[in-house]
């Protein structure tokens, strides 16, 4: 089963293809959503399939933590949310 991590604007334009973000599947991308959800997460306002979570630190951590392949991307991914709030994930089955 193949995933799909993308990255949404509830501001401005709305984006899969944010611009420092690549959504295209990579290695590691299986493993994201256990890693993710072992952290608190928000839901978008009006889009219950947006996501991110409450804390991007603890998700700094748990990316460390977990032997992730190619933590690097999720760490990308880690400071894009945390310069931009108004950015969600999507998680694409």
């Amino acid at each position: 089963m193949g995933i799909h991590i993308s990255l949404h604007r509830l501001q401005g334009n709305y984006s899969i293809e944010h611009p420092d973000w690549d959504w295209v599947r990579h290695a590691g991308d299986r493993q994201f959503p256990s890693v993710l959800h072992a952290n608190p997460m928000v839901q978008a306002p009006d889009d219950d399939q947006l996501l991110r979570p409450k804390d991007v630190n603890q998700l700094r951590e748990a990316i460390n933590a977990s032997g992730i392949d190619h933590p690097e991307r999720f760490h990308q991914l880690a400071d894009i949310l945390d310069r931009e709030p108004n950015t969600w994930i999507y998680l694409g089955y």
